[in-house]
């Protein structure tokens, strides 16, 4: 496969996400799934820098084969599922990619937390249906606003006053200010392991500690739309 600098020019069916260079963390619903009976206990971590994401009992998520664009997916039922591993330390610049399709909208429902202790969220449901926001402390900010029941690529970067949010190719919405929080855990579905569970489907995610640009963003755009369909 060419590469040139970090950019792969991989196939999307292939296990390679396009951009490898300071990727903290890797998940695909297709990659490193262990599961029983359809319900997943642990999300293997494919970056290489081992943070697996894990759940028990009832808060494991359901995998769903061949579900968008016959890929697999990851159910999280909004009541209880989650995915977790924490002890994790990332300061920004923080740059997200995740496919995800938001299934019902509830106030503060959260996909992503990364840090309960200050409050570092993103894709917050919150405001009015259907819009997510990226939670700094006592701020939520860069409202974007998929359409229920729809699947998309979301990006959210943590990035000081430049942090952002979009959706697709879309411009993206920025004015909010991420301040310095920094990651002390990758929770999936939910803020916790315990609260503000989110009723969504993902099947792709990816974390960077570097802010995707130029080539390297454009590669990973053509990857996830090929891949999924998306736009």
């Amino acid at each position: 496969m060419p590469m040139f600098g970090s950019q792969w020019f991989a196939n999307p069916d292939s296990g390679d996400i396009p951009v490898t260079a300071d990727l903290f963390a890797y998940f695909r619903a297709d990659l490193g799934i262990t599961e029983d009976s359809s319900l997943v206990s642990e999300w293997a971590d494919q970056s290489g820098n081992g943070h697996d994401l894990t759940s028990s009992g009832t808060k494991r998520p359901t995998l769903l084969s061949a579900n968008l664009n016959g890929k697999d997916v990851l159910d999280f039922d909004g009541s209880d599922d989650n995915l977790i591993v924490s002890s994790l330390s990332l300061a920004q610049p923080v740059h997200v990619f995740i496919v995800a399709k938001v299934n019902t909208w509830t106030s503060n429902d959260v996909i992503l937390g990364f840090n309960p202790t200050t409050d570092m969220e993103s894709f917050v449901q919150n405001g009015s249906s259907p819009q997510l926001k990226q939670r700094a402390g006592e701020s939520f900010i860069n409202a974007i606003s998929p359409t229920l029941g729809t699947a998309y690529l979301m990006q959210s970067l943590w990035n000081g006053s430049s942090s952002s949010q979009a959706l697709n190719d879309d411009s993206a919405v920025t004015g909010g200010d991420g301040g310095t929080l920094a990651l002390a855990t990758i929770s999936v579905g939910a803020k916790t392991a315990s609260t503000q569970y989110a009723d969504c489907t993902i099947a792709e995610l990816a974390i960077y500690e570097a802010v995707q640009t130029g080539d390297d963003l454009a590669s990973l755009k053509s990857y996830f739309n090929a891949r999924y369909d998306l736009y």
